[in-house]
């Protein structure tokens, strides 16, 4: 069954992006797939394969946190399946779009450029994905 994928990290404006695709999933029954992505920094040199792994359990625990707190934020009759892949949202995303009919995600997350009318990941998604993309626009400033 395709499934509408919505992307969060949190930010309000993918919490807004969450409640529409829960709408939207209601008018097509079908689910909603609750991704968030998590990597270790590019610089990160672990000294271990035991230090490695403790700040992957880290991340990923951060990111099941994040996709907990966002589900709870929204009502939904259909069913919502967490998903927390290693790697960047915008790669995860674009991989997550092969079985959707759908993937919404904020038009800005976490980034420092709140002035942008696109945050980078959005409009790596838009461009990429092998299904139709949803920007949502959820706040105002």
């Amino acid at each position: 069954m395709a499934r509408i994928v919505a992307g969060v990290d949190g930010s309000d404006d993918s919490i807004a992006a969450l409640h529409w695709a829960v709408e939207e999933a209601e008018l097509r029954s079908t689910d909603v797939v609750v991704l968030c992505a998590w990597s270790l920094p590019t610089s990160f040199i672990p000294g271990s394969g035991l230090e490695f792994e403790r700040y992957a359990g880290i991340l990923e625990a951060n990111a099941e946190a994040t996709v907990a707190s966002c589900v709870e934020r929204v009502a939904s009759a259909r069913s919502i399946i967490p998903m927390t892949p290693e790697g960047t949202a915008a790669q995860q995303l674009i991989e997550a779009s092969n079985d959707a009919v759908m993937v919404v995600v904020g038009s800005r997350g976490r980034g420092g450029f709140r002035g942008l009318i696109l945050g980078s990941v959005s409009q790596h998604v838009a461009t990429h994905a092998r299904c139709p993309v949803v920007v949502h626009h959820g706040s105002e400033d």
